[in-house]
């Protein structure tokens, strides 16, 4: 079963995370959770189910630290950074399915769905991290790219050309 609906988890739960790493690590540890569970508790009747609610909580747990973290390290820039991601890439959650629950690309995107208030903190919590001495992190970049996308008014505004430098600190 894990062969078969791991990819559909870990895109489940990158969705939430935003970082498929961080969704590959979350979905492992929905399969471990199931691993111990299920031989006491019984085989539930929609494993993959169970698996992507497992993960989902996990992820939401996930974001939960980051704002946790802010309020803990208030002067790690990188912390700030995170939080800027997080918030920025949730902005765009409503404009990313379509009506039939199809992926929409990043350039197709209705922006008028976007949550501006999350772009806001998102934008403010990015400046806070540049002001802490930590734009060339690597979230703090990641957020940084973000907020170009969300800057940009239409997908023909996008700042390219500062997506790809920062792609280049990325790297």
């Amino acid at each position: 079963m894990w062969k078969i609906e791991s990819t559909r988890l870990i895109a489940g739960i990158a969705h939430v995370t935003h970082d498929v790493a961080i969704a590959e690590d979350l979905a492992q540890d929905a399969l471990v959770a199931a691993i111990k569970q299920w031989p006491e508790e019984g085989i539930p009747d929609k494993p993959a189910a169970w698996l992507m609610t497992a993960a989902k909580r996990r992820a939401i747990d996930f974001l939960r630290r980051g704002r946790m973290l802010v309020e803990l390290l208030p002067g790690e820039s990188e912390v700030h950074g995170l939080l800027a991601l997080t918030e920025l890439q949730a902005s765009r959650t409503a404009a990313r399915r379509g009506r039939s629950g199809e992926a929409i690309l990043l350039l197709e995107q209705d922006r008028s769905l976007w949550d501006y208030s999350q772009i806001h903190r998102g934008m403010a919590a990015l400046q806070h991290s540049q002001e802490l001495g930590g734009g060339a992190g690597n979230y703090a970049l990641q957020a940084a790219i973000a907020a170009c996308h969300a800057r940009a008014a239409t997908a023909a505004d996008t700042d390219w050309e500062r997506i790809h430098g920062l792609q280049r600190e990325c790297s």
